[in-house]
């Protein structure tokens, strides 16, 4: 034990204090945005998609409920906004409000109920029916949990920009987040690892696991030649199951 005559002596601190994040309100290009949401704490966002929530000219969302519920957590007004219902029982019905307000040079913001909306959720069939209707560009802002980032992360953003043949931009929080409402709980860890994707599903820049500014020039000459040696958008076709068929699962 080290003898208090002679231990150095420790400075006061201040206590920690409530601090309000800053959320940006700069106008965003017209596009799909496609923003992942918490799994668990709704803390667990970044302030990226934050920002995208606050500027975006249209919000849509698998639950409206659960964005709503994660804009008033957030202090993220609606001033005015309506946020549409998108969800596999009625997209075919509200797919064409939204590609209509792609086409007119909206930005749209898309949320699934939880994670990014690109896997098994509405949001891969807004983003392959964005690219077939003329969109060359994805954003993806996230926050990934290591062990899925790891596995997921780079394979989901690859096979993203090939099937749609877009670029891919994935802005990914990095670095430990303490949760300051629950103070007994460990501090959380997000994967990092922005990436950016060509059309090709070549990765042309990866941001690492530190925070940095990627600086990325891209040719949008690129998203034509893909897309004419990987006609995936072009020979896609509508599934119906036969007339009469029952699609409920079989008793044994």
């Amino acid at each position: 034990m080290p003898d208090p005559q002679t231990a150095p002596r420790r400075d006061p601190v201040d206590p920690p204090r409530r601090l309000s994040a800053h959320v940006e309100a700069a106008v965003l290009t017209p596009g799909l945005y496609l923003v992942a949401t918490p799994i668990g704490a709704a803390r667990d966002i970044t302030l990226r998609a934050l920002d995208v929530l606050n500027s975006a000219d249209m919000l849509a969302a698998e639950d409206t409920r659960v964005l709503r519920h994660l804009l008033d957590i957030h202090g993220v007004p609606l001033r005015g906004r309506r946020i549409l219902s998108y969800h596999d029982h009625n997209g075919d019905r509200a797919r064409p409000a939204l590609l209509a307000a792609l086409s007119d040079g909206a930005s749209v913001a898309y949320c699934s109920d939880a994670g990014t909306p690109l896997v098994a959720d509405p949001g891969y069939r807004l983003a392959l029916d964005a690219a077939q209707a003329g969109a060359r560009v994805l954003t993806v802002p996230s926050a990934f949990h290591p062990v899925t980032g790891a596995a997921h992360w780079e394979v989901l953003l690859r096979a993203r920009a090939i099937e749609t043949g877009c670029f891919v931009l994935a802005p990914a929080q990095c670095g430990t987040h303490p949760a300051p409402h629950a103070p007994d709980r460990p501090p959380r860890v997000s994967h990092g690892r922005s990436l950016v994707v060509d059309p090709w599903g070549r990765v042309l820049a990866d941001g690492g696991v530190t925070p940095g500014l990627t600086i990325v020039s891209l040719d949008l000459s690129a998203v034509d030649e893909a897309r004419s040696r990987i006609p995936s958008l072009y020979h896609d076709r509508p599934f119906a199951a036969p007339e009469g068929h029952d699609d409920t699962c079989a008793q044994p």
